[in-house]
């Protein structure tokens, strides 16, 4: 079973580069509303826009007040090597 995680993201063009970058790694997928990374032991990384997931049954209409940021929260985990091990 493969384990699929999922950050909504406020600009995915932005998003895509920091985790090319912290996880060496070019995406295996990069369309429009969507990015993935492979990860350790067959884990995705998926980054899908905030906007996407408004469409989505059930979605909360506004992440504007739970925004976190991501990115420092992954850069304070360590060094990359660490990440993909």
């Amino acid at each position: 079973m493969t384990a699929h995680f999922i950050l909504y993201v406020a600009d995915q063009e932005r998003s895509t580069a920091f985790y090319a970058a912290v996880l060496a790694r070019a995406p295996r997928l990069h369309v429009p509303g969507m990015t993935e990374f492979d990860l350790a032991d067959g884990a995705v990384l998926g980054l899908m826009p905030e906007t996407g997931v408004r469409r989505l049954p059930g979605a909360a209409p506004s992440f504007a007040d739970h925004r976190i940021t991501t990115h420092r929260a992954v850069a304070a985990c360590g060094p990359a090597s660490t990440l993909t091990k």
